[in-house]
């Protein structure tokens, strides 16, 4: 991985073979990042995404092979307690432009990844919901 910073915008480079939600999280953690947006273009292999099934209140996965063009990934940076959290969605394409996408679990990069992360000044919070089952982001308009 590279990187270089202009004031809260750092551009990302991932290499071959690195793991995306694992490496950016591991960036943001040692960058002090807890809020943020991210959005990436590049190619992948060994993705696995997924779909909230609302009734069950579980992730349903697929795995998909080889090597998909990703148009775009995007999420945001946030923390559940003091750890951080990167909430991803990725969307896909393979070789006959067939598009897939959803939530990502994994995706190990090939042949590159570049990523732009809007840092934010205050950090985003989630608390958990039982209704739903998921973190939500906790925000408040009392900020403005």
């Amino acid at each position: 991985m590279e990187f270089e910073q202009d004031n809260e915008l750092i551009v990302i480079r991932l290499w071959k073979d690195e793991e995306i939600l694992s490496s950016l999280t591991e960036f943001c953690n040692s960058h002090q990042i807890k809020a943020g947006w991210i959005s990436g273009i590049g190619a992948a292999e060994k993705i696995i995404a997924g779909y909230y099934d609302f009734i069950r209140k579980e992730y349903v996965w697929k795995e998909f092979e080889g090597v998909h063009e990703i148009v775009p990934l995007t999420g945001n940076i946030s923390q559940i307690g003091e750890k951080v959290f990167l909430h991803l969605h990725i969307n896909f394409t393979d070789h006959d432009l067939s598009s897939y996408g959803g939530h990502l679990k994994s995706a190990i990069v090939n042949p590159t990844l570049e990523v732009i992360v809007c840092k934010l000044t205050r950090p985003l919070v989630r608390f958990y919901d039982i209704e739903t089952g998921l973190y939500l982001l906790k925000l408040s308009n009392n900020n403005i």
